[in-house]
């Protein structure tokens, strides 16, 4: 079972809207669980060949996109109560494995400024501000994003059979979009995988705004 806890209480690990994947995360309020049998494979706008591996465009919420693995598969999106909606790919496999979260709430809802506030408040209440760093970030469409990173364990985010831990390398990036829209992309991957590392890193590089 996938348990995906962000933010506000919580335990075995710690980090961003996070407590997410598995407990990899931090940040807001609200806890959802998914059961893993529940999954699906991801539809796509597009897919595309690169160095040999199938890459597809994925609508990951209104008016965001990404490209993730085409062989990613996802959890039923989530609804909290505080309004903000979201969805999780994992990605499992010899290449890459990694596990991808976004977030989003739609016009009314906080601003990229207030969501980073919040995660940085989650880690100040489990005494894990000093191993968060963050950084400025460009993301194509949007005028105002943020960067947070860190490390924690977790217990394998991207497999519903392996409950080993491991140390997971954490990234959340926090952006204002159009129409008064904010989003949050969390990504997690092996510590020591190069290879998956190098693919969440392209997942950050292809996130696109534009109008919801």
């Amino acid at each position: 079972m996938y348990k995906f806890r962000r933010a506000a209480v919580v335990a075995s690990m710690v980090g961003p809207m996070m407590v997410a994947a598995t407990s990899c995360s931090a940040g807001s309020s609200g806890e959802s669980t998914v059961e893993a049998k529940a999954s699906a494979t991801m539809s796509a706008i597009e897919t595309t060949e690169a160095d040999g591996v199938s890459v597809a465009v994925a609508e990951a919420a209104p008016g965001l996109t990404i490209e993730i693995a085409a062989n990613a598969y996802t959890a039923p999106p989530d609804t909290y109560s505080d309004g903000r909606r979201g969805v999780t790919y994992h990605v499992d496999n010899e290449a890459a494995s990694y596990t991808v979260i976004v977030e989003y709430y739609e016009s009314g809802g906080k601003t990229a400024s207030e969501v980073l506030e919040s995660e940085l408040g989650a880690f100040e209440l489990q005494g894990a501000s000093a191993g968060v760093t963050q950084s400025d970030v460009s993301v194509e469409g949007s005028e105002e994003a943020y960067r947070l990173d860190w490390t924690q364990s977790a217990e394998v985010p991207w497999s519903a059979e392996d409950d080993t831990e491991i140390d997971v390398q954490c990234s959340g990036v926090i952006f204002d979009g159009q129409d008064g829209y904010s989003y949050a992309v969390y990504v997690y991957a092996e510590v020591f995988d190069e290879a998956s590392l190098a693919a969440v890193a392209d997942v950050i590089d292809s996130i696109q705004v534009s109008q919801p």
